[in-house]
């Protein structure tokens, strides 16, 4: 206990299937020797032993999330932007925007993984989160609070770009869209907000969604979890062009969610704006984006887990703690790092 009234821990052990960071030792100061410590905060102690989670795996899925948001739908609303002329509504999709847009949102997530997958995963999508607990390389505390921060981070990053993209031009397609009139107070282009095809039926939507997710989730357990991948640092990369993919089959019928975080930002944001809920062009079958993700992530973790062996045993756990794997946020922890527990 140093004078601060902060006690001190050694490095703790992970316990490599739920995630739960189990002391080790305690010691009354800390080693002056090392150039890195990690911050947990210490959430709840059952039998003596703490559940913690590590703080700054919770900012990088808030700021992950943000960036993503911000440069997606943002690329979203400058191409329409260029493509819409002066004053006379949103043009047609075309495909200069549907490449555009799948290029923003599949290298956003590379860049972002590259930057952030040491620290928490780089999963910036529920999703993707609920896909890496159900082959048990996530603890349910840390699913709880990613799923949040990814909300969090998803609704900032939505207000952030609404206001960088605050201009009359812009919003007069919104407000058209809205009122019939020149309004122009509305989000432009309403912030990129996913919403289904009028012409394409729910089912197909909820399938499209569902594969769709499948396929980034199946990407990032097999790059980046699985102990037999062969990605390692490319890992991002796959991810990246997966959800690039992705993009340009689902863009012209369900706008490509696959990420409920991706899609509430954006429709909360809009709510605040005042655009209507009954407005189609923002909330047309939006129960899609919000189920369709988690059925996809639940069918590409069974098949990673019960046929390709991901997360099944300890050894694969070991292998990538060792080998430090670029998307497993228990490698942030080194064996002689110092850790600063706080308790609550």
């Amino acid at each position: 206990m140093n004078s601060s009234g902060i006690e001190i821990k050694s490095q703790p052990l992970i316990e490599e299937t739920t995630g739960i960071i189990k002391p080790k030792q305690q010691i009354n100061q800390p080693r002056q020797n090392k150039n890195t410590s990690i911050l947990f905060i210490r959430m709840v102690s059952i039998n003596h032993k703490s559940i913690s989670i590590d703080a700054r795996a919770l900012a990088a899925e808030v700021i992950g999330t943000f960036l993503l948001i911000f440069i997606g739908c943002g690329v979203v609303i400058s191409t329409h932007a260029l493509i819409t002329p002066s004053y006379q509504g949103a043009s047609p999709l075309n495909n200069d925007f549907l490449l555009a847009v799948s290029m923003a949102f599949g290298l956003a997530v590379t860049v972002i993984a590259y930057g952030m997958a040491h620290i928490s995963g780089a999963h910036l999508n529920p999703a993707v989160s609920f896909g890496t607990w159900l082959v048990g390389d996530l603890s349910s505390l840390s699913l709880v609070l990613y799923t949040l921060c990814q909300f969090l981070g998803a609704m900032l990053g939505a207000a952030f770009l609404w206001e960088t993209a605050n201009s009359a031009q812009l919003s007069y397609a919104t407000g058209e869209a809205v009122t019939g009139n020149n309004d122009t107070s509305y989000p432009p282009f309403f912030l990129g907000s996913n919403s289904v095809n009028p012409n394409v039926p729910g089912l197909s939507a909820f399938l499209g969604e569902a594969a769709g997710t499948f396929i980034l989730v199946f990407t990032v357990l097999m790059t980046a979890v699985g102990k037999k991948s062969i990605a390692k640092n490319m890992a991002p990369m796959a991810i990246g062009f997966s959800l690039l993919l992705v993009n340009l089959v689902l863009i012209p019928t369900t706008s490509c969610g696959v990420n409920p975080a991706r899609t509430f930002g954006p429709h909360v944001v809009s709510l605040m704006g005042g655009v209507p809920v009954g407005t189609p062009q923002v909330f047309n079958d939006a129960y899609v984006f919000y189920t369709a993700p988690f059925v996809g992530a639940a069918i590409a973790a069974f098949i990673a887990k019960f046929l390709f062996d991901v997360g099944n045993d300890k050894e694969e756990i070991d292998s990538r703690l060792k080998n430090n794997g670029v998307c497993d946020a228990k490698t942030a922890i080194n064996e002689d790092d110092d850790v600063e527990a706080f308790d609550l």
